[in-house]
């Protein structure tokens, strides 16, 4: 669920009185989309540096470099995408799907 559909369920629920709110939520569901942002652009950013690091390895070859000069950026670039992986897997495991219900913690008085 994305933090807008996040904040018009929360903001719907209050409005029609199927939940009792003692705070309001709003900062809180603005903080987590900041932070899903900011992840978001992380994993942008880190699966790039690949893309520039192998332009730079081929102008380092044209210009003399040989290839086991370059094996430490090799090994960067393998490292970077690994990471990226990691860091997007994560945000897939802990984002829930826009069709997932949501836990109504009054249903569990039932």
């Amino acid at each position: 669920m994305s933090g807008t559909s996040c904040a018009a369920f929360v903001s719907d629920k209050v409005l029609k009185g199927d939940m009792f709110m003692a705070t309001d939520l709003t900062d809180e569901i603005a903080k987590i989309q900041e932070v899903k942002d900011v992840v978001e652009s992380a994993i942008v950013l880190v699966r790039s540096i690949p893309t520039l690091i192998a332009k730079a390895k081929s102008d380092a070859i044209e210009n003399g470099a040989t290839a086991e000069q370059l094996q430490p950026l090799e090994d960067l670039v393998l490292a970077l995408r690994a990471s990226a992986d990691d860091l997007a897997n994560a945000v897939v495991e802990n984002t829930p799907a826009a069709d997932d219900p949501v836990d109504d913690p009054a249903d569990d008085d039932e």
